[in-house]
């Protein structure tokens, strides 16, 4: 998650940028599953990259819906802001 962070404070475009948020998204909804999983079979998970408190905040916090946003200028962003139709 740290580089896909860095890598969205270095572009410089919406849509990347868009691309970025939803990648992080779908880690922090993969975290949460396989954090609660750990916490179910060793009563607790600890952090091995990220700040413990920021782990903590996103395993309490709920699943999230990826994709479904808008791009950072507020606009709805569809498969054609994201390169896939023409």
């Amino acid at each position: 998650m740290h580089d896909i962070k860095a890598a969205i404070d270095r572009s410089q475009k919406d849509d990347i940028d868009a691309v970025y948020e939803n990648l992080l998204c779908g880690s922090r909804n993969h975290l949460r599953s396989f954090g609660k999983n750990i916490e179910a079979l060793t009563g607790s998970y600890v952090a091995q990259i990220l700040d413990q408190t920021e782990v903590d905040e996103i395993l309490q916090s709920p699943m999230e819906k990826c994709g479904k946003g808008t791009l950072p200028d507020g606009t709805a962003c569809t498969a054609k802001c994201l390169g896939w139709m023409k």
